[in-house]
C-alpha cells in the first residue's frame, strides 16, 4: 500500500510539474523550441519534439530533465510543484492561473497572426509580380523567336542572291562556305536552297565540298 502511495504521489508531482512547466512557458511568451534551446544553452538535451511529448502526457519526465527545465523557465522544481499544487487546491486561483495563461497565449497568437497576415500579403504581392514578370518573359520570347525567324529567312534570302550574283567571288569564298554549312545542316530554306541545289549539280568542286561538310 505504501508502495502505490509513493507512486500516486510521484505520478501527481509529475503531472503537477508539467502543467505547470507548459503554463509557465506560454505565460513568458516561450515556445516549446525557444524552451529547448534555453534547455541545451544550460547544458541540457531535450529537443523540440520532446518537450511537446511531455506537455501532452506522451513522454515521462526524468528527475535530471525536471531541474534543467525549471532552471530555464527561471525557477526550481520545488517552485513549480509548490505553485501547481497551491492552484490545485484553491479552484479560484486555479481559474485566474487558467485565465491569465489564455490571456498570454492569445496574446501570441495575435501577434503571431499578425505578422502572418503580412507575410501572406508580402507573398501575395511577390507572386503577383513573379506572374507578371513570366508574361513579360514569355512575351519577349516569342517576339526574340519571331524575329529570329525572320531574320534567318533574310539571311539565308542574302545569301541565295550573293550566291548568284555574278559578281559573288568578288566578296571572297565566305559565302560559299556558309551556304554549304546550311546546307549539310538542312537548315538552308527556299530560293537559296534551290540556288545552291542547282549549283551542285553544275559544278563537281562544290559537291565535293558540300559533301566534305555533310561528313563533318
Amino acid at each position: 500500500m505504501e508502495n502505490e502511495e509513493l507512486a500516486e504521489a510521484g505520478r501527481t508531482a509529475e503531472s503537477t510539474f508539467l502543467r505547470q512547466m507548459k503554463h509557465r512557458r506560454i505565460a513568458l511568451g516561450m515556445s516549446q523550441a525557444e524552451l529547448a534551446e534555453r534547455v541545451s544553452a544550460l547544458g541540457g538535451a531535450l529537443y523540440q519534439q520532446t518537450i511537446a511529448k511531455l506537455e501532452s502526457g506522451q513522454r515521462a519526465l526524468r528527475m535530471s530533465e525536471a531541474d534543467v527545465l525549471a532552471a530555464a523557465l527561471g525557477v526550481t522544481v520545488q517552485d513549480m510543484l509548490t505553485s501547481g499544487m497551491s492552484a490545485d487546491g484553491d479552484s479560484a486561483s486555479n481559474d485566474s492561473i487558467s485565465a491569465r495563461d489564455l490571456a498570454a497565449e492569445l496574446v501570441q497568437v495575435e501577434e503571431r497572426l499578425a505578422k502572418v497576415t503580412l507575410m501572406t500579403e508580402h507573398a501575395a504581392e511577390a507572386l503577383s509580380a513573379a506572374q507578371r514578370a513570366l508574361v513579360v518573359a514569355e512575351v519577349n520570347r516569342q517576339q526574340a523567336e519571331q524575329e529570329h525567324a525572320d531574320l534567318m529567312h533574310h539571311y539565308q534570302y542574302l545569301l541565295g542572291r550573293l550566291a548568284a550574283h555574278p559578281n559573288a567571288d568578288d566578296v571572297g569564298p565566305t559565302v560559299g562556305s556558309r551556304l554549304f554549312s546550311f546546307h549539310a545542316a538542312g537548315d538552308l530554306q527556299g530560293d537559296a536552297r534551290k540556288r545552291v541545289e542547282a549549283h551542285l549539280r553544275d559544278c563537281s568542286r562544290c559537291r565535293a565540298e558540300a559533301a566534305k561538310r555533310r561528313a563533318i
